[in-house]
């Protein structure tokens, strides 16, 4: 069975209670660092972690993938739920075979699903414009951390807040450190 066949094969779900130490491991794997597997432990542990926007992507042999969303303030005039996706991390040998476009499509749903309407991403400008997001800060949204301008985007899940919502982006404490 070739790897592609392998990944059609693959489900995306919530991370079980359990798998954490699997994720935490594929995240510095596809990191090369240990920065984002530290930032998810912490963030699992926050008042606004939701499990349901914890993802795992999995086959026969296994958990293969990992995207967190996780709930970011968005300091504006109208009210907005949002969230950051912040890791997406994927095993090497499974790269390029469309897991990230998958765990942004399915977590979108699963965002949508529980009121968030926009998704922010700090990271892999090509990759996410490819998807629909578009630079955040030409929208409209500051963050409150120092990112490079290029890579802080946004996914504006129903059409009702890019061009119509501005405003300061509050990311979770654990993304200050």
């Amino acid at each position: 069975m070739a790897l592609d066949d392998d990944f059609k094969a693959v489900i995306i779900r919530g991370e079980d209670p359990g798998e954490e130490s699997l994720s935490d491991s594929l995240i510095r794997e596809a990191f090369g660092r240990e920065n984002e597997a530290r930032l998810v432990e912490t963030l699992r542990q926050s008042a606004g972690f939701n499990s349901k926007l914890s993802l795992v992507a999995q086959n026969w042999m296994g958990v293969m993938g990992y995207a967190l969303f996780s709930p970011v303030t968005v300091q504006a005039p109208t009210p907005v739920k949002a969230a950051i996706l912040h890791p997406v991390a994927v095993g090497p040998k499974y790269r390029k075979l469309g897991a990230g476009e998958r765990f942004v499509r399915h977590g979108a749903q699963r965002c949508s699903a529980v009121g968030i309407n926009l998704i922010f991403t700090i990271s892999a400008p090509r990759f996410f414009a490819r998807l629909g997001f578009v630079p955040a800060q030409n929208a409209g949204f500051i963050p409150d951390i120092p990112l490079p301008k290029d890579s802080f985007l946004a996914l504006d899940l129903l059409g009702t807040a890019i061009g119509k919502v501005r405003g300061k982006v509050v990311f979770p404490e654990p993304f200050k450190k």
